[in-house]
């Protein structure tokens, strides 16, 4: 008798045992999600939660304490929410975005997932919620106890979670404590069971930085890394990221790292489509930007080939054809010829004036080819270079300089040129 009740004690001592060992990787796994963990009742009754809850929402533990949940979200959200967790009761998990009240009134979007489970003839939904707003990018990862996590991780589809253990804190004695099935699909392996095949398909490129990575866990306490991994089933390259927290002995040697991978390809495929976007827009904008400086200079050879013309018209008239009208109205002609003539020189002021007013009266009284001097040296060229742009010698630049002083009346004015110009330009 005494023999079966010592064994019975040990028995139960070693189920105790037990159970405070599944406890610690049950509490660990908890405090380690990114977001907050819950368990809630049939009534959505907060039972239990991890610290996130009360630090991202700003609520207490007794404020928190069988709180209806529906209460943390806003009356735009609770049907959604309400239906969510319905469903999560009726076909075992459930999965919504809405919105949580922080205790100040700010809405903050979220992503809930979580299953359902019966614990002593009662169920319960438990899961985790990711703040949308820091992690959107980031696929959920769903940490629990030991019991509730493995049945949750046989759902697993786009993420997988594990738990690897050392020997003396050597990361080369790794061992598998578990690790999501969904890990197989992820890294394109057929046997997860042994840590060295989670590395068989990674990119060459990447696999030394990713060995690094893992044996610097016992001096980082997260690392958090992507790589490229080649998937047989479908034959293409993935990107990969995982994360992984470190759980250190109290000597300080590493026990645990609890980790999360997730497949980030799509992501990565919409930031180089943008990149590549960006690099086509400004490629557009500097042919835009050259097209035009190129119309620029067109336009402007267009305006002065059209001041040319209108200068020759005016010059025409006023050289080649109104001389003529006044010396013919002075040779005796009747009242009636005279009248004439007076109409014939008022309807060709009225046909010119537009281009006079175009024109300043200095302006009409230059050459075309002292209107490219007057420009040249207005823009501050010298008379060797005005000489080398015209294609003509510098006595002709010269030339051109004399005659244009003397058409301003500023023949032997001590007056800068170049002054002189620039100030008529900003009067025109």
């Amino acid at each position: 008798m005494e023999r079966l009740l010592e064994q019975t004690r040990a028995e139960l001592h070693e189920a105790r045992e037990r159970f405070q060992s599944e406890k610690k990787i049950s509490d660990g796994i908890i405090a380690s999600l990114p977001g907050f963990y819950f368990m809630v009742d049939e009534a959505g009754r907060y039972l239990r939660w991890n610290e996130n809850l009360e630090t991202m929402l700003g609520y207490s533990h007794e404020e928190l304490q069988g709180r209806d949940s529906l209460d943390l979200v806003p009356g735009e959200d609770k049907e959604k929410v309400r239906k969510a967790t319905e469903k999560g009761f009726r076909d075992g998990s459930f999965r919504v975005e809405y919105h949580n009240i922080r205790k100040d009134g700010v809405k903050i979007p979220y992503f809930a997932q979580g299953v359902s489970t019966e614990i002593d003839g009662r169920r319960y939904l438990i899961g985790v919620e990711i703040d949308l707003t820091r992690l959107r990018d980031t696929e959920r990862a769903l940490r629990e106890s030991e019991e509730h996590l493995r049945s949750l991780m046989e759902t697993a589809v786009n993420f997988s979670v594990y738990r690897i253990s050392y020997r003396e804190g050597e990361p080369r004695s790794a061992e598998i404590v578990f690790v999501s099935p969904s890990i197989k699909r992820l890294l394109g392996i057929e046997n997860p069971g042994r840590l060295d095949n989670w590395f068989e398909n990674i990119h060459p490129e990447d696999k030394r930085r990713i060995l690094d990575a893992h044996f610097s866990l016992p001096r980082n306490p997260r690392v958090d890394e992507t790589m490229r991994v080649f998937n047989p089933l479908p034959g293409e390259w993935r990107w990969i990221q995982f994360i992984s927290t470190s759980v250190l002995e109290e000597s300080g040697l590493l026990k645990y790292s609890n980790g999360i991978m997730f497949d980030i390809t799509e992501r990565v495929e919409v930031t180089e489509k943008l990149k590549q976007k960006e690099e086509e827009l400004e490629k557009k904008t500097a042919k835009l930007a050259r097209l035009n400086t190129a119309l620029q200079v067109l336009v402007e050879q267009r305006e002065q080939e059209i001041n040319d013309i209108e200068r020759g018209v005016l010059n025409t008239f006023d050289r080649l054809i109104n001389p003529y009208l006044q010396d013919l109205s002075g040779t005796g002609l009747t009242e009636e010829q005279n009248t004439y003539i007076e109409i014939i020189q008022s309807n060709l002021r009225k046909i010119l004036s537009p281009l006079s007013k175009r024109l300043s009266d200095w302006q009409r009284r230059l050459t075309p080819a002292e209107i490219k001097v007057v420009d040249l040296i207005r823009n501050g060229k010298r008379t060797k270079e005005i000489a080398e742009l015209l294609h003509v010698s510098q006595n002709a630049v010269s030339f051109h300089r004399k005659r244009i002083r003397r058409k301003l009346g500023l023949t032997g004015e001590k007056i800068n040129l170049v002054g002189y110009l620039q100030s008529l330009e900003e009067k025109k």
